[in-house]
């Protein structure tokens, strides 16, 4: 049994009148078009505002999913995340998580201007969310982690700087994937935009850690620069999809992909990725 996972940021998918940005009709349609291409049977969504954004994306789709789920993270603007999927899953989030600074003592914040008027600090959190699903493949227990970190732009009322939030959210991460990875029976992946380089010091916990294998970097990033994002940003590859080492057994050599196209640059201001497995 043959699976494709992938993970996609949807460029604020809003649908909502009151939400900061309608996203263009134009937009929506090319999206729909590159979810089609993709073709994936597990799909990880970022930035999609409401179960609304799911309804209508598979509405525009020849082979639309037949279980979708949005969760309302920590993000102020509805950037949450969500899963559209061919198989059946089981869903719990991790978006009430307290996160850890370096020194191992829980880090406390400012949440709004009004927080920081009266000098009320809140533990931080996920500043989007962590989602587990959990699905059963032909015996075996995938645990699918879904995820979108920290942005690089800092607020001058936070006493953190966003390098210091998303390495905490890293760790975070790891910590948590550290309770399934040696259980023999899970087979865990993390997915999502990760928001920094695979160099970037700030998701190191990750990205150094040897019980995760990156299979994009290994097959095309590590020959060839390879780019996820693009417009404002600088080219750079910032969205993965990391199995663990008993998971990476099941992957199919040669599928990673970062879905390239013309339509793709009017959909979002990433590239889908994508990589198989065999079951």
């Amino acid at each position: 049994m043959k699976v494709r996972i992938a993970t996609y940021n949807c460029k604020n998918y809003f649908l909502s009148p009151e939400s900061t940005s309608v996203k263009p009709a134009r937009e929506r349609k090319a999206l729909a078009r590159v979810i089609n291409t993709v073709n994936a049977d597990i799909l990880c969504l970022q930035e999609v505002e409401n179960r609304s954004v799911l309804d209508e994306i598979n509405q525009n789709l020849s082979n639309p999913y037949d279980y979708c789920l949005v969760e309302n993270g920590n993000s102020n603007r509805g950037i949450n995340v969500g899963i559209m999927s061919r198989l059946i899953f089981d869903g719990q989030s991790h978006k009430e998580t307290h996160l850890k600074g370096k020194n191992k003592q829980l880090l406390y914040d400012y949440q709004t201007e009004h927080c920081e008027a009266t000098k009320t600090l809140s533990a931080v959190k996920f500043q989007r969310d962590l989602f587990l699903t959990e699905f059963n493949i032909k015996g075996k227990t995938l645990l699918l982690f879904n995820t979108h970190l920290k942005s690089r732009r800092n607020y001058q009322r936070l006493k953190h700087d966003a390098d210091t939030i998303r390495w905490s959210e890293a760790s975070m991460i790891r910590e948590i994937l550290s309770q399934y990875i040696s259980k023999p029976d899970c087979l865990v992946l993390l997915a999502g935009d990760l928001n920094q380089r695979n160099d970037g010091e700030s998701i190191k916990p990750l990205t150094d850690w040897a019980e995760l294998r990156d299979p994009i970097y290994e097959d095309i990033e590590i020959n060839d620069p390879a780019a996820t994002t693009f417009h404002s940003k600088p080219k750079e590859r910032i969205d993965y999809v990391l199995p663990a080492l008993n998971l990476y057994d099941y992957y199919v050599p040669g599928s990673a992909k970062i879905h390239k196209s013309t339509i793709a640059r009017k959909a979002s201001d990433h590239f889908p990725v994508s990589i198989d497995f065999e079951f």
